[in-house]
């Protein structure tokens, strides 16, 4: 009888102890925190439009809104009436320049993608009989993302060239190889344009070495993500978007 009460007092002891274990290593060990990028994006974006009270001869511009396009900017005004809004982006040398019109509206909140890197970037923007020349001076490229040395001859308008790989960053290229685009996250993998105009690309978590991300995620070119899709097993390489959207 008393080597089974010993038995049990022992076991008693045990759970107690393991229980104390494990609330002082749960107390004491650090671990890895993350904040979620779309819940930070939102904030971000509230705060940019909690003011639009901006006239087109004096916008706000806001360079890299969502902190990983450095080549991208919003520019934001008002208009009294309804009103149709031109961008011009001037191409240097002998590059094209970019030119996107936007639908009628008394708010404008235009994106502006296409900039050139360590560059001082002449933007136009026009809106009924008003224009505005804009001066957008951008950084310099970082060290892991470099101009092209050889482009397809064939481009002759305004399109850019992506591309990702496995250790660099998403980038897009003009016709003359010079960096127009990029992501400073490591978003890999296939470039993909949906007919909605988002892109959709590998997210920079990985669950395995070297190139196995959690998943995907839908953004635009100013680096806003709308949505991230979770995979089981991972994602790496292909993605195709059906003819319904999915």
């Amino acid at each position: 009888m008393k080597s089974k009460y010993k038995y049990l007092i022992l076991i008693a002891i045990t759970i107690i102890a393991s229980i104390l274990i494990y609330n002082y290593i749960e107390s004491s060990t650090q671990v890895d925190v993350y904040d979620d990028v779309l819940n930070t994006q939102n904030a971000k974006e509230n705060e940019i439009l909690a003011n639009t009270n901006y006239s087109i001869d004096n916008p706000n511009v806001i360079l890299n809104p969502y902190d990983v396009s450095p080549l991208s900017a919003l520019v934001i005004f008002q208009t009294k009436d309804l009103s149709t809004a031109t961008v011009t982006i001037k191409g240097k040398d002998d590059d094209e320049d970019i030119v996107n019109t936007f639908l009628p509206s008394k708010e404008h909140i235009l994106p502006i993608y296409g900039l050139y890197p360590d560059y001082e970037n002449t933007v136009i923007v026009s809106s009924s009989d008003e224009e505005k020349v804009l001066t957008i001076k951008t950084g310099a490229l970082p060290d892991d993302v470099k101009n092209g040395t050889k482009v397809n001859d064939e481009n002759t308008g305004t399109e850019f060239y992506f591309t990702t790989s496995e250790n660099g960053k998403p980038t897009g290229y003009d016709k003359n190889g010079n960096v127009r685009w990029y992501l400073t996250k490591n978003y890999k993998w296939e470039f993909n344009r949906l007919s909605n105009g988002h892109i959709l690309l590998g997210n920079d978590n990985l669950i395995s070495e070297p190139y196995y991300s959690m998943g995907l995620i839908e953004m635009d070119m100013l680096g806003k993500i709308y949505f991230e899709y979770n995979i089981p097993g991972g994602y790496h390489h292909d993605v195709y978007e059906l003819n319904n959207g999915n």
